[in-house]
């Protein structure tokens, strides 16, 4: 005894089917399809073996043409994009097109992304050359050397030496010197200027 068949619409050589009543299926082999016509007498695709495809490939792995499955630990290896958006509620939106490993002040731009690396190199070269600070405080800062000395303008005494035993006084409002003397001297001003020498107690 032969046991009857239900069979759906279906073709080996039309991609979709150019018309379906409603609630009724056709199966196109030629596009590997399901359809299913609606109340309102059009055709909706709701599956077949070329959505299965989409999802034929080992979990985890980013596969070319194929849907995006994470693996058991929720991983995928890697992914690809053109334009990454980053957008706060009500916030117009910011479009990031690149992650860097380079950064500097000519190629930073707001749709980058900089690597810590990045980050990380950039200071570290900026701290090489020249650091301004505008407003606000450093501390616990060690400063081992220094190319110049650093300026009266900026808080320094700008000399590299000492002299040995010297007082040091200001020869200006912008230039430290050292006097130094002989044993007895005394420290005096002479013309409005500080020098060591004896003193002439005079005659009486």
């Amino acid at each position: 005894m032969v046991d009857n068949v239900i069979q759906i619409r279906r073709s080996d050589a039309n991609t979709s089917p150019e018309s379906l009543e409603w609630g009724e299926l056709a199966y196109s082999f030629a596009s590997n399809t399901l359809f299913i016509g609606t109340s309102a007498n059009t055709i909706l695709e709701i599956g077949g073996g070329k959505w299965l495809d989409y999802l034929n490939h080992t979990p985890g792995t980013l596969t070319a043409n194929s849907a995006l499955i994470v693996d058991a630990n929720s991983h995928i290896d890697n992914i690809s994009v053109s334009n990454f958006r980053i957008q706060s509620s009500g916030e117009s939106l910011e479009y990031i097109t690149e992650v860097v490993n380079v950064i500097n002040s000519e190629t930073a731009a707001n749709n980058q992304i900089a690597t810590v690396y990045a980050i990380k190199t950039y200071v570290e070269e900026l701290a090489g050359t020249n650091v301004n600070i505008t407003g606000g405080s450093i501390a616990n800062v060690e400063i081992t050397s220094l190319t110049e000395p650093l300026a009266t303008s900026d808080g320094g005494t700008g000399r590299r030496t000492y002299t040995e035993n010297g007082v040091a006084y200001a020869s200006s409002s912008s230039v430290l010197d050292f006097l130094t003397g002989a044993n007895g001297d005394i420290l005096q001003i002479t013309n409005d200027e500080p020098s060591f020498g004896g003193i002439d107690g005079g005659e009486y």
